[in-house]
């Protein structure tokens, strides 16, 4: 027999399955991480149309549930909030793009959690209305991930980072460079402080060369890459790259 729920959801991943259907990897509220098949319409009135279906979007949804089956149906599906700031600024839509493939990579087989979910709620929100220091707040959002996915840099904010190693395996400082190869020397040990010192509320005031932040970015994927060796390549990463430098 069939469960019916009202759910709220993160869409990761949206392919196309048919002619007239679409599978959605959605990480919800109530869930975690689950896989749906909803099935398209071209109505007016319909609330299953394809442009509520894009990645790194916040929707409510209602669902029907079958037990023993890992893909569920979607009924009804409709924003949880106006993203329209999102929608029409082709920089934020490839930073959507690009942290919903993140996000789809690492949210595997994660069950619930409220306070990742409200993290990344808010983070889409933020996103979607701030306008300046646009160019960090994926940065911002991967460091501070890492909190929810349990290897948050171990760093203190106040300390000066001149002189010191970060071990990329621990998240710790060191005055003593580690015996594996695996750690930032001091010149990029201030780069990845400044990081950790970020925050949606000041992000707008820290400024970075296109080098810089090009080797911000590369710091923070070799990190998620030696917390999680299956993290693979991501796809949508040099088109981010692309939209920068054109900027």
């Amino acid at each position: 027999m069939a469960q019916e729920q009202k759910t709220k959801g993160i869409i990761l991943q949206c392919v196309r399955y048919s002619e007239a259907a679409n599978i959605l990897c959605v990480y919800t509220k109530d869930n975690g991480r689950e896989s749906f098949i909803v099935y398209r319409s071209k109505a007016k009135r319909s609330s299953l149309k394809s442009v509520f279906m894009q990645p790194f979007s916040v929707v409510e949804m209602e669902v029907k549930r079958r037990n023993n089956e890992e893909l569920h149906h979607i009924t009804e599906l409709r924003p949880a909030f106006s993203q329209s700031g999102i929608l029409f600024s082709p920089i934020k839509t490839v930073l959507s793009i690009f942290l919903s493939e993140v996000l789809y990579r690492v949210l595997r087989g994660t069950d619930r959690d409220p306070d990742l979910f409200s993290f990344l709620e808010n983070s889409i929100q933020v996103l979607d209305l701030v306008e300046n220091g646009i160019a960090n707040f994926h940065l911002v959002f991967l460091i501070q991930l890492t909190r929810y996915l349990g290897y948050y840099p171990h760093i203190d904010r106040d300390e000066r980072c001149d002189n010191l190693y970060f071990d990329l395996l621990s998240g710790t400082f060191s005055h003593i460079a580690p015996s594996h190869p695996h750690f930032l020397a001091s010149g990029e040990t201030v780069l990845f402080q400044k990081l950790v010192r970020m925050t949606y509320e000041n992000m707008r005031f820290f400024s970075f060369s296109r080098v810089e932040r090009v080797d911000i970015l590369r710091y923070i994927i070799q990190y998620y890459r030696l917390h999680l060796p299956e993290f693979p390549e991501i796809q949508s990463l040099e088109i981010l790259k692309e939209v920068f430098d054109s900027e």
